[in-house]
């Protein structure tokens, strides 16, 4: 049975606010003497942020200063967002068949810019968080040549390599805030009203549930008035006094619902009874999130307007920050014992 052990050392540069704000993320060849190597985490956010950064460096195929030729291996063993992926993918591609997708001219443009900014922001042992941020302006270039919102969108389809980096991204910028939270629990007096927590769902999805309730909503309304306001049957004063004003209140009040119900396909929405369409709308928002494209994409920007607005603005706005007198500069140095493809904390 082999086995290998590995271990990081870097360095998260970080701006003071409510809440500190990562400005860089410094790796370093030798261990400082003075900072001895820990088990990880037990959440391995330690650990991914490394891997994670790794695994970047090799899809870029740019040189790296760690040398760990089954890094993708343990990285994919260890991100428990991988799996999520894999799980939700199956559901995803099957809906996403039944919608008309997005034009590859785009697609390949966005991956060719995407990529052209990870060579350099990845192209050494620093990357500055700042730098990443370049990648706002493209995702909002993508929605506005797609004609359509991020959210609940099936549309959208990149190359297994391209949606490999939007997993390593993501996996690398989530894990730093990770690290962020838990640098700042570790100063709070009571953990059970100042501790603040990563959640995989409401961290980008608020209140899904509520969501639902609303999109059934909608979905009745658009199925009682279409035979009203489409074909030849429309009826002109139903359209414009009812149909279009209600429909202008759900999109104002209700955005995500409308675009839960535009985005999944209508043959979805028809062949289910009430309950299962009650459930298979929330199943529908956790595939979205977890396991297609868009999904990655949308969490990866909110992950930079985090870096670029602070974290408690976007993430933990709810919490009343204190100000902790945190050191600016977290120094992480962690050993992993890896056995079989399979991490040992």
């Amino acid at each position: 049975m082999k086995s290998k052990s590995k271990s990081f050392d870097y360095e998260i540069n970080m701006e003071h606010g409510p809440i500190l704000k990562p400005t860089q993320v410094e790796f370093f060849k030798h261990e400082d003497p003075d900072h001895k190597p820990h088990k990880p985490f037990k959440y391995h956010s330690d650990v991914l942020v490394a891997l994670s950064f790794v695994n970047i460096h090799k899809t870029m195929k740019s040189d790296c200063l760690y040398s760990l030729d089954t890094a993708m291996d343990f990285w994919r063993a260890m991100e428990p967002h991988y799996e999520l992926y894999g799980r939700s993918r199956k559901r995803v591609v099957a809906i996403t068949e039944q919608t008309d997708a997005v034009s590859s001219q785009l697609t390949d443009k966005i991956e060719h810019k995407w990529n052209a900014i990870l060579a350099d922001v990845f192209s050494k042992n620093k990357v500055n968080m700042q730098e990443l941020q370049q990648l706002i302006p493209l995702i909002d270039y993508l929605e506005d040549h797609m004609q359509k919102a991020l959210l609940y969108n099936f549309s959208l389809g990149f190359t297994p390599e391209f949606q490999q980096r939007l997993l390593l991204l993501f996996s690398f910028l989530s894990n730093v805030r990770g690290l962020v939270a838990l640098d700042h629990n570790s100063f709070v007096e009571d953990a059970s009203h100042e501790a603040i927590k990563m959640d995989s769902i409401t961290d980008y999805l608020a209140k899904p549930e509520y969501v639902v309730n609303d999109a059934l909503l909608y979905f009745h309304f658009k199925k009682l008035f279409t035979p009203f306001v489409s074909g030849r049957s429309s009826d002109v004063k139903i359209d414009k006094l009812l149909y279009r004003p209600l429909d202008s209140h759900f999109q104002k009040f209700s955005h995500n619902a409308c675009q839960l119900i535009d985005n999944v396909p209508s043959e979805f929405l028809t062949q289910l009874n009430p309950i299962e369409l009650e459930q298979a709308l929330y199943l529908v928002q956790m595939d979205w999130l977890l396991g297609s494209e868009a999904g990655l994409i949308f969490k990866i920007r909110e992950e930079l307007f985090g870096l670029q607005e602070g974290y408690e603005k976007v993430f933990w706005p709810e919490y009343d920050f204190r100000g902790h007198k945190h050191s600016t500069r977290l120094h992480v140095c962690c050993h992993a014992h890896f056995e079989s493809g399979k991490k040992v904390a």
